[in-house]
């Protein structure tokens, strides 16, 4: 069958002659889900032992958030012929990207970059980050391709580049969360004032 939508962080297995379940969620280190190519909603939220994710090329919404110790994220990158749905297409490719993506908390995460192409994030409306100080490096490049973001979440990570990159590139941002960012001055903030016009709220 096809799967639209999955959620990880309820994951329980029942022992043969056992009258309880395992948790999978408390054991679960890797997890490769490249091969469920209509899968579009992902959750991997609250996995503690969570290290590795590979994840399917169709996918729009992704929760990874409080995955402690996850280190990698990465998507599957298909060249052979796959049969999705009935329809065969030599290069699976993803129309929309990803519109929602939440690694909130994901303190550890380092590894994203088959994130970090335009077809991946152009349409991503709501990008969550915060506390992902192992990404600090490439936040930025990260929120240039957000060409059509809505909502940013950036609490402790946030920096003068990352909010004039918001400024120049996220004309339609309008939910903005720096809290706790020791990094910042007056004057990016007041350069993404004065450029996101449809700035509803910025939590500093």
């Amino acid at each position: 069958g096809c799967w639209d939508a999955f959620d990880a962080s309820s994951l329980l297995m029942v022992a043969p002659n056992k009258s309880r379940g395992v948790n999978l969620k408390a054991i679960l280190t890797h997890i490769n889900l490249a091969n469920l190519h209509t899968l579009s909603t992902l959750s991997l939220k609250s996995l503690p032992n969570l290290q590795t994710a590979i994840l399917p090329s169709l996918l729009r919404t992704l929760d990874a958030s409080s995955c402690c110790k996850l280190r990698k994220l990465q998507f599957k990158v298909q060249h052979a012929s796959a049969n999705i749905r009935g329809g065969e297409f030599a290069n699976i490719v993803n129309p929309i990207g990803l519109v929602s993506l939440n690694l909130q908390g994901c303190r550890q995460l380092e590894v994203v970059d088959t994130f970090m192409t335009s077809s991946r994030l152009i349409h991503c409306q709501e990008i969550q980050i915060s506390w992902c100080k192992g990404l600090h490096l490439v936040i930025p490049r990260m929120l240039s391709l957000c060409a059509q973001l809505v909502s940013v979440g950036l609490r402790n990570v946030a920096t003068d580049t990352c909010v004039t990159t918001l400024s120049k590139k996220c004309a339609q941002l309008q939910f903005a969360d720096f809290a706790f960012s020791k990094k910042l001055t007056d004057g990016s903030i007041e350069s993404l004032l004065a450029r996101c016009k449809c700035l509803l709220r910025c939590n500093l």
